[in-house]
């Protein structure tokens, strides 16, 4: 969330750039506390999640992220790792089936 007297004292742009910078950190860190995967591309700006039969691109700066399954535009870390574990989970029934 914009912090509006942090972009008093740097500016707009600036705030927005340290905002999408603290995202990227403390996204990638939620990610590996939860055990998620990911490749790291552009020095962190996209994270690249496979799992069994899926690919997630994350672009953790905005909360971005697309299933390239379903090619839909998603939001938020959290709901990323929601849509995770469901899939996960979705996939480990399906192997005690077999």
């Amino acid at each position: 969330m914009r912090d509006f007297n942090r972009a008093a004292q740097v500016g707009f742009d600036q705030e927005s750039r340290e905002r999408r910078e603290k995202n990227r950190v403390s996204s990638a860190e939620i990610l590996k506390l939860n055990k998620v995967e990911f490749e790291s591309k552009d020095g962190g700006r996209h994270l690249v999640i496979r799992l069994k039969d899926r690919v997630i691109d994350f672009w953790p700066g905005t909360g971005t992220w697309i299933d390239r399954k379903h090619n839909r535009n998603e939001r938020g870390v959290f709901n990323l790792l929601k849509k995770i574990q469901r899939l996960k989970a979705r996939h480990d029934a399906a192997s005690k089936l077999l």
